[in-house]
Parts: structure tokens; sequence; C-alpha cells
């Protein structure tokens, strides 16, 4: 289910764009078409160095995970949570500041979504890292037990977060995962 992943493109976009918007002279941004000045205090001294610590995360992290092995599993499941981690300050420091137009769609949105997908990255990183060393049943429960139990789990965090932040935009990313895993199951499974 390759469209699921395409949430990239958007994270991107809106990423990028908070890197550009940010870079640009404060004498382009303070008045005209930005709106409202821009947030220098947010952009610069709340997530500055937590965008910069996440982004050196992703860096380190594909090439961990993709070597499927014993250190890249330990190295990708430390390093993922160093980026969710990250990723949800920055959204939390964005949720509690006050931003113009463009920040509340580069920052507000982009890193809301962002961590909301990092939130499923996350969950998932760790299942395939487990599955990896051998925990695929337990004694009590078989593997689709446990995934579904882990749905229940990744509901309550999404639900839980988008209640606490007032962010309905983090939970929407669990409704985009809700509905990739519900399409890759009809695909595999088309007698369900």
């Amino acid at each position: 289910i390759a469209w699921a992943f395409s949430i990239w493109g958007l994270i991107y976009s809106l990423v990028g764009s908070f890197v550009i918007y940010q870079a640009l002279p404060e004498s382009w941004v303070s008045a005209g078409w930005f709106g409202s000045a821009r947030n220098d205090e947010l952009i610069f001294n709340s997530i500055g160095f937590a965008f910069l610590i996440n982004m050196i995360s992703q860096i380190i992290w594909f090439p961990a995970f993709a070597a499927e092995n014993t250190a890249g599993y330990i190295i990708s499941s430390m390093d993922i949570v160093v980026m969710l981690v990250s990723a949800l300050y920055m959204m939390y420091q964005s949720t509690r500041n006050e931003v113009n137009g463009w920040e509340w769609t580069f920052i507000r949105a982009g890193i809301t979504i962002y961590s909301g997908w990092l939130t499923t990255a996350t969950i998932l990183n760790f299942t395939v890292s487990l599955k990896y060393f051998g925990f695929t049943e337990l004694s009590w429960a078989t593997e689709e037990q446990i995934a579904i139990a882990i749905l229940y789990v990744a509901a309550f965090i999404y639900n839980l977060a988008s209640y606490l932040e007032l962010n309905p935009l983090f939970g929407a990313v669990f409704i985009w995962v809700i509905i990739g895993i519900r399409a890759k199951i009809m695909d595999e499974r088309s007698e369900l």
C-alpha cells in the first residue's frame, strides 16, 4: 500500500517550506504578504535545537533500519525515539506559541502531521525489531491478537494526545494509518 506512505510528500513539503521560511531575512517576513511578524523566539530558540536533532536523527535512522540486522534494529529503535520526542516537543511548542498563518501551516500543521506519522513509525519500528528478535507469539496470544492489541494502544495514544493538545490533526494521522492498514488487509486477505 504505497499510497499510505505518500504522506511523506506532504510532510517533507511542509517541513521544507519551514526550512526556507526560517532562513528568509527578517526584513522579508516582518510584514507584507507573510502577515504578522515571524515568531523568531519560537523558530530559533524554542524549537531550533530540537529541529536540528530531529534532522540528524533522520539521517541516522534509515541506514540503521535498512541494515536489517541486530545492531541496525537496536540503533534504529533508539534513534526513532529521539526523532519522535524531538518532533513531539516541537509540536508542543508550536501549539503554545502565537504563530502567523505561514507558521501555522509550516510548523504547527507540518510538525503535527510529522509527529503523528512518526508515532506510527515508532510503533512499526519496534514491532519489526521485536519480530526480528523472535517475539512473534506469546503463549497466550497469537501474532494477530498482539497486532490488534497494538492498534488499541495506538488508538489510545493518538486520542489522548489529540485531546490533551487540543490538536485533532494529530489524531487525523491515525485515521490515515487505519485506512492504510485496512486497505493492506483487504488486498492480502480478500476473503475478509
